[in-house]
């Protein structure tokens, strides 16, 4: 089959490298898949189409009307859109215009993470429109699957979370990362997000747990692995904490964040409990640390806890982890689970599963 794979968000985004292994399981199954993304200036082969977007809202209209000419215009069978999102009205609506499937992933509840009444609103009423649409909707989360039907979807099924663990491989040369990092002497502590609104709505407490690490060893280093929107922002509050030491690394290319990972020995996450968006995401960082071996510290919720939250420790136990050569066993347990539940290759195969039942079943 030939597939249409919208994405509306760049590669600052989590989204996108959810959507890219999509693309890279949908090839391996045998499609031809077609891949659409913003501002892509990345290499990624043949029969992708980079749509110019800005954050503003002429821009993301005329976005939104590229992504739909694009919609009318290329031959496929199957138009899967990553996100919900209001410009993801028009596409499904092109899509359907030519009678096509239209499969809609929705990872997250942006809902959740407006600050605004007005976009609060516009996110709220787009997401009951995209959810009451004759289309077919995956999700990672138990949690989103249950609030997109609460809110009028009837087709949804589950399509894992999952990281590209051919990344993090056990030859790195450590010592020459952490050189290139700057982190050769220091007990690092990695922090991996995304500057928007969603990634950085628990930062406080990421520098609340930082503060306390730094109050247990002279020589911790935090390092602060991202960019967005809201980077001077983000840059202006940890400003604001008195910490003796940390680092803005800016961007790192999805397929050289494992060897970040390796240059650095913790990872850092904090979730903040009664909040829905954090009960129902899989955290891909998490991933990420326990896929690179890395003890992590902080705390988690929802189903990040249940699917590894055994793996995620106090700050106290920073020292265990140091002085402890039995704790590799716990290391060793955290990469297999991370890697048994978020596999590339089993998110081919329910995505596989997923589209042979809805065209032969």
């Amino acid at each position: 089959m030939r597939v249409l794979l919208v994405n509306s968000l760049d590669k600052h985004y989590g989204s996108t490298y959810r959507a890219r292994l999509l693309r890279r399981a949908l090839h391996a199954l045998g499609h031809k898949c077609i891949y659409v993304e913003s501002n892509c200036t990345d290499d990624l082969g043949l029969d992708v189409f980079s749509v110019s977007q800005r954050d503003n809202f002429v821009s993301y209209l005329l976005a939104s009307l590229r992504r739909v000419f694009l919609c009318l215009r290329l031959d496929y069978d199957i138009c899967f859109i990553q996100k919900a999102l209001p410009v993801s009205i028009l596409t499904v609506i092109a899509a359907k215009l030519r009678g096509k499937r239209v499969i809609l992933d929705w990872d997250d509840l942006e809902v959740y993470f407006q600050v605004s009444r007005i976009r609060r609103l516009i996110i709220a009423v787009s997401e009951k429109i995209i959810a009451r649409m004759p289309i077919e909707i995956t999700t990672h989360s138990r949690f989103i699957d249950e609030y997109i039907k609460d809110i009028g979807a009837k087709d949804v099924s589950y399509l894992p979370q999952a990281i590209d663990e051919s990344f993090f491989r056990d030859d790195f040369d450590v010592a020459k990362l952490r050189e290139k990092y700057s982190t050769s002497g220091f007990l690092t502590f990695c922090y991996l997000v995304t500057f928007n609104i969603g990634s950085t709505y628990d930062f406080d407490g990421i520098l609340e747990v930082y503060k306390k690490i730094e109050s247990l060893f002279d020589n911790a280093l935090l390092v602060i692995v991202g960019d967005g929107i809201l980077r001077d922002r983000i840059k202006d509050k940890a400003a604001g904490y008195g910490l003796r030491n940390y680092r803005f690394l800016g961007f790192v290319e999805h397929d050289a964040v494992a060897g970040l990972i390796a240059a650095c020995d913790f990872g850092l996450i904090y979730m903040r409990d009664n909040n829905l968006p954090n009960e129902a995401r899989v955290s891909l960082k998490l991933l990420e640390y326990c896929a690179g071996g890395k003890p992590v510290i902080g705390r988690v919720v929802g189903e990040s806890k249940r699917l590894l939250g055994d793996y995620v420790y106090d700050a106290g136990y920073c020292q265990r982890f140091i002085s402890n050569d039995n704790i590799s066993k716990d290391i060793r347990s955290a990469k297999g689970k991370a890697r048994e539940v978020a596999g590339a290759d089993r998110l081919g195969c329910r995505l596989g599963e997923l589209l042979h039942k809805k065209s032969y079943g």
